[in-house]
């Protein structure tokens, strides 16, 4: 078998469909901010504690106990304005239409070695859907981090004593973003090499 560039190009596109897919995926399982020993007030008086969010969950625990279900609020429930429970419901939605849209990426590019000129749009609308969307739960993400989303609750870099990061989550959602990218980059490359019989 003969490797000419259109089929190492195609090859590419199949791995970065596949990166952005497993990534995906992996972003709904890890905290997209985390807060490594931050300080909590309580009713008794200062806690030192660990905490994290998912695109589900915001969870706070001392530092010497070990995390579990009693120390979980769902993000709904967590923020007191209508505006942040819409927000996170439609970041939390974008997100799993994202982990969609990057397995049909992938399943297209596995049938674009055999059809490749018939699936050539679909793909190609589709990679820019993934790389738009994954780009609005970043920017979401963001405007909470940096703005926040309700007027009683401040943005979590401002948060009084927790010092909130961006987390695995947050990351391996910009990866998926940054791969659809190069997808669809490697996608008119090869439709542009295919057209001109190389």
């Amino acid at each position: 078998m003969r490797f000419t560039l259109p089929l190492v190009l195609e090859s590419l596109r199949l791995f970065f469909a596949l990166t952005a897919l497993v990534l995906a995926v992996s972003s709904l399982f890890f905290p997209v901010f985390i807060c490594d020993v931050c300080e909590n007030e309580t009713d008794t008086g200062n806690v030192s504690v660990n905490g994290e969010i998912t695109f589900w969950k915001h969870s706070l625990w001392p530092n010497e106990s070990v995390k579990n279900e009693s120390n979980k609020l769902d993000l709904v429930e967590y923020f007191n304005c209508r505006k942040g429970k819409v927000r996170i419901q439609m970041v939390e939605g974008i997100a799993i239409i994202v982990c969609v849209l990057t397995g049909a990426n992938f399943s297209m590019c596995i049938f674009g070695f055999f059809f490749g000129h018939i699936l050539f749009i679909g793909l190609i609308v589709y990679l820019f859907l993934a790389i738009g969307l994954s780009a609005c739960v970043i920017g979401f993400l963001l405007e909470w981090y940096h703005l926040g989303w309700c007027e009683g609750q401040p943005p979590l870099v401002e948060e009084g004593g927790m010092s909130w990061k961006y987390g695995i989550g947050w990351i391996l959602m910009v990866g998926v973003c940054a791969a659809s990218f190069v997808g669809l980059l490697l996608s008119i490359c090869f439709s542009f090499f295919r057209r001109k019989g190389g």
